[in-house]
């Protein structure tokens, strides 16, 4: 663990914080600090679902998002529904090319910063819309495709989800999935990914893999949680995890059974700085903003060791349950005592990083 031990120091001043917090205001001892470096950093939210209307852009502009892995196709879509998704995406795109822009290139987040648009990175949350054929993964990269995860919670082609009650670990085919997206210029994600597939496919990657969205298994017991030697070994080969928003896996080992907040978000992220340091922490919120009352039963229903007994309005952090209030992950940091180069690599330049690395 480093010298300077994050998660002390915010466990010291929980109460105070949360007591000058409320849901829709963070405490921040220097509001101003915080404003102008969420300004003027590279903002990226690890994992997003983007509701495609007209209206989201003005959204993430408010939050100084900059760019968004957005999760392009349903878990569970084959091929062909997946080819009919991705053209309606890139349509949305192009008529929509003033606010937002199809990120191919790590430049092009840069870009994005730079016109005041929101960068686009099409990143599925499964491989089930390859239908076990590699020899479409050039064409859905040709398209857009900059990230893949190789699991959802169930098992698959690739290997098991988190999920599963047994996990298989990585597969013959999850292997060369791998080495195609290597060759490919494609970013392997491991979020849902079980704790063996996780291991096994971070192994056997050449470079960098990320958790574009997930957590400690130390500060919160739930099946997406990644253990401490799983965070080593995903920085240990330059990647990055991006810590979640998403309310049930931010259960608060200091008051178990109690409703966490963002100051319970900024335990993770201190806990995976002080474990491996502020170079491989990022942020994926998950935000879903084409969620509902009624999918999220629906999903709750299929995935009960994923929703746990959360309603849909407490599916996220309240401090933290649309992209328009992103900017509170900066005044939280802030208040935590983070430094601001810290912050800045959190935010997005962490993540930057693994994408110029490997999207060359």
């Amino acid at each position: 663990r480093n010298i300077e031990v994050k998660l002390e120091n915010i466990d010291a001043h929980l109460d105070e914080w949360r007591s000058k917090s409320t849901d829709g205001t963070v405490y921040c001892p220097d509001v101003e600090r915080a404003q102008e470096l969420h300004a003027r950093s590279i903002v990226i939210d690890g994992s997003m679902v983007v509701l495609s209307d007209a209206e989201h852009p003005d959204r993430a502009r408010e939050g100084g998002v900059t760019a968004v892995n957005h999760t392009v196709f349903d878990p569970s879509e084959g091929p062909d529904r997946a080819v009919r998704t991705l053209s309606e995406i890139l349509r949305w795109i192009d008529t929509n090319s003033d606010r937002v822009l199809l990120v191919r290139t790590a430049d092009d987040i840069v870009q994005a910063k730079r016109d005041g648009r929101e960068g686009i990175i099409l990143g599925p949350q499964n491989s089930d819309f390859l239908g076990g054929d590699l020899g479409l993964l050039d064409l859905f990269a040709t398209g857009g495709i900059r990230i893949i995860q190789l699991t959802y919670q169930k098992q698959n082609f690739a290997g098991s989800g988190c999920g599963e009650p047994n996990d298989s670990g990585l597969s013959e085919f999850g292997g060369r999935l791998i080495t195609e997206m290597q060759r490919l210029g494609l970013v392997v994600d491991l979020s849902h990914c079980g704790l063996r597939t996780s291991r096994e496919a971070a192994e056997a990657a050449a470079g960098p893999v990320i958790f574009s969205h997930a957590h400690p298994l130390a500060l919160s017991p739930h099946p997406r949680a990644k253990d401490d030697d799983l965070i080593r070994l995903v920085a240990s080969k330059g990647g990055v995890m991006g810590t979640t928003s998403f309310t049930p896996f931010a259960i608060p080992t200091t008051a178990p059974g109690g409703t966490p907040d963002i100051w319970d978000f900024v335990r993770h992220v201190a806990y995976v700085v002080d474990l491996v340091g502020a170079s491989h922490a990022g942020i994926g919120l998950d935000i879903d903003e084409t969620n509902t009352a009624q999918g999220w039963a629906a999903a709750q229903r299929e995935f009960p060791e994923l929703y746990g007994r959360w309603t849909f309005d407490d599916r996220h952090l309240k401090a933290l349950i649309t992209t328009e209030l992103t900017g509170n992950v900066t005044r939280a940091l802030v208040t935590a005592g983070f430094s601001d180069d810290e912050i800045e690599a959190i935010l997005g330049k962490n993540f930057l990083r693994v994408f110029e690395e490997i999207w060359r």
